[in-house]
């Protein structure tokens, strides 16, 4: 099916001239949101495979502080 009449011509080439560069920058989006989507798919299978750990897993906990316990009511409560 293509346009018979001048009018539909014109029309579909307009049509063309903004829906063909639409389409690349739309192509070109997707590409590139799908780049992003494996990339950090692989990092995380890649960090998983050579450290075990996975990204959420990346607390330090030797940088937390030890509590400090004051003599008083706030003090731990005796194990003994």
């Amino acid at each position: 099916m293509s346009p018979v009449t001048t009018v539909g011509r014109v029309i579909t080439i307009i049509y063309a001239l903004f829906g063909i560069p639409l389409c690349l920058c739309v192509l070109a989006s997707v590409g590139r949101l799908l780049t992003r989507a494996i990339k950090f798919v692989w990092a995380f299978v890649r960090r998983f495979y050579y450290t075990g750990r996975s990204l959420l897993g990346t607390f330090n906990t030797s940088s937390v502080a030890a509590p400090r316990w004051s003599h008083g009511a706030h003090s731990p409560p005796n194990r003994g």
